[in-house]
């Protein structure tokens, strides 16, 4: 994942294997979103099935909460929400809450709390 400054073009913040690879290394990020508030990044991993949350110029990835009754697991502060590839991701307008949809035709809902 890079994060670019458009004014100037500039690299901002960089980040190497941000998801792991799957079947026959297949590899990659499927989505990416900014928060509302431009402090946060979701990214979706195509192969790995999970939603990370990035903080733009640091590597470390932000602790997130999962919100029931969704049925997601935590596992250091990653989020696996799917069990195929996911498509699209978004925040909600105060960025409190995150929507991501995958290919296996469902819906997660969960909440950006950070511990």
């Amino acid at each position: 994942i890079q994060v670019w400054s458009a004014e100037p073009l500039a690299l901002m913040a960089e980040k190497q294997k941000a998801h792991s690879g799957g079947l026959l290394l297949h590899s990659g990020i499927s989505a990416v979103q900014f928060s509302p508030d431009g402090r946060q990044i979701l990214s979706a991993g195509s192969s790995d099935s999970t939603i990370r949350i990035w903080s733009p110029g640091h590597t470390e990835e932000v602790p997130a909460h999962p919100r029931p009754p969704a049925l997601l697991i935590l596992v250091s502060e990653r989020v696996k929400a799917h069990t195929g590839v996911i498509n699209s991701l978004g925040f909600n307008h105060d960025g409190s809450q995150v929507v991501s949809g995958g290919s296996e035709r469902t819906l997660a809902l969960w909440s950006t709390w950070t511990q």
